[in-house]
């Protein structure tokens, strides 16, 4: 009888404990395409994050999350946010919003920033921002996907220009 409280109690105790998580294996990129980072904090319900007609992120979870996707390269503009206020639909639309355009590199994992969905917002607007988190991101990704940056370089490839993260990498690859 005390083996099986002891074996529910680790089981319980397994449960509540902090997801380690295991890193995805990122598939080998196909000719002229690049990965995308997409690097999201987000403090309220988020329905949907459309990036074009064709490519949208619906699973998108509360707290910070970073996930990959494999996109053709070329030029790309997130178009919308939807976030539900109670029973409301909202939707804030970037299209007229040149910041929220990017560059995807083929053969590269292309960051563009941070999506912050902000807990505070009104029946008629919500505070959503593109932040530069490029070296914490980095760090964070050496540590779970250090494989991947082994294999494709590291860029930044949002609105605006930041050399520090070519730096950075530069500086890493010349360590190895």
């Amino acid at each position: 009888m005390n083996h099986v409280f002891f074996i529910c109690t680790l089981l319980i105790g397994a449960m509540l404990l902090p997801s380690q998580g295991v890193a995805e294996q990122l598939p080998k990129l196909r000719r002229s395409y690049g990965y995308l980072v997409i690097d999201t904090e987000v403090y309220r319900p988020v329905s949907e994050w459309k990036l074009s007609s064709r490519v949208s992120i619906e699973d998108i979870q509360q707290g910070h999350h970073i996930r990959f996707v494999a996109l053709k390269a070329g030029k790309y503009h997130w178009r919308s946010i939807n976030v539900p206020h109670f029973d409301l639909p909202f939707r804030r639309d970037f299209t007229d919003e040149e910041r929220w355009a990017f560059t995807i590199e083929a053969g590269k994992i292309n960051y563009i920033g941070r999506l912050l969905v902000k807990e505070q917002r009104g029946t008629d607007y919500v505070d959503v921002r593109m932040l530069n988190r490029s070296v914490m991101t980095y760090q964070q990704l050496q540590q779970s996907h250090g494989e991947a940056l082994a294999s494709y370089p590291f860029v930044y490839s949002g609105y605006l220009q930041d050399d520090f993260i070519d730096f950075l990498t530069s500086d890493v690859e010349s360590e190895q």
